[in-house]
């Protein structure tokens, strides 16, 4: 058995940090800067990964491979990026964190259909009590009024988000399959053509940088940037060629549970019982479906 289908689990939990590192960073930066050099500063990190292991020859890209990169990276990463900042705006976080926590049920109607992959009995029994955990513990407990007049608007591009992050998850792996790359170069390709609509929505957004952001600010960015977008994804990307991709997305959904733990040790939230019901079920939901399938 490779350990490294359970990369996946290791990257929801740097993904997790990014809830309590956005908070810090949304005081001295504003969502477009944050945005922005989050995706060049994780590029940059990749970009020398990608040399360091290969060298010059891997930022060499066919031609043909070039429109393909291009969609996955403005349609996957940038516009993900862009729905998360902007549907926040419109919405409620708690709205659109389980709203984007929903992109595994998408990967696994999708998956079969684009990747000839099966889904099993073990990842649907996963799913279910992995996603009602995170239901629990995004509302605490509450019912999640959704898709209702003042938020409509915001919850539908949550729900593009969410969409969004699954035709990252499938087209890596659809594309991986029929490119002369591996995950590592297509996840720099696809972030770093992400660059030019983002720097368009920096510019258009007129918020521009605060004077004299703090060192501690910085290093947050730097570590929201390089460890938790270029590690997560480095760490994803390796399990992905291990794991199908409802499994990978099913083991993201550690994050929220990792997000409510550090918010309640670093923010002073409160540690209640649906919190700690919710966390409980997703834990359960994906170690289930580890031991069912693995047994």
């Amino acid at each position: 058995m490779s350990y490294r289908q359970y990369y996946p689990i290791v990257a929801g939990v740097l993904w997790g940090t990014a809830y309590p590192s956005l908070q810090v960073l949304l005081g001295p930066f504003t969502p477009a800067e944050v945005v922005l050099f989050r995706v060049v500063l994780g590029t940059l990190f990749l970009g020398g990964v990608l040399a360091v292991i290969y060298g010059r020859e891997p930022f060499i890209v066919e031609r043909a491979h070039l429109l393909p990169l291009t969609v996955l990276g403005w349609t996957s990463v940038a516009l993900f990026y862009l729905l998360q900042t902007v549907a926040v705006q419109h919405s409620t976080p708690v709205n659109v964190s389980f709203i984007i926590s929903t992109y595994p049920i998408f990967v696994s109607v999708v998956a079969p259909l684009l990747l000839a992959t099966r889904l099993r009995l073990a990842d649907g029994i996963g799913l279910t009590l992995a996603l009602t955990g995170v239901y629990v513990i995004v509302g605490n407990g509450r019912i999640i009024d959704l898709f209702s007049s003042p938020t409509f608007v915001g919850d539908l591009l949550a729900l593009a988000g969410s969409l969004s992050f699954m035709s990252y998850l499938l087209l890596t792996r659809y594309w991986n399959g029929r490119f002369d790359l591996d995950y590592l170069s297509v996840t720099f390709f696809a972030h770093f053509l992400s660059i030019p609509p983002l720097v368009v929505f920096f510019l258009t957004s007129e918020e521009f940088v605060r004077p004299t952001p703090s060192l501690s600010s910085v290093l947050v960015l730097c570590y929201l940037a390089i460890v938790v977008t270029g590690g997560g994804l480095l760490l994803l990307n390796a399990g992905l060629e291990q794991a199908t991709a409802p499994v990978a997305a099913l083991r993201l959904l550690v994050i929220p549970l990792v997000s409510t733990l550090l918010s309640v040790a670093l923010l002073d939230e409160v540690l209640t019982v649906p919190k700690m019901l919710g966390g409980a079920a997703i834990g359960v939901g994906i170690v289930l479906q580890s031991v069912l399938t693995d047994g």
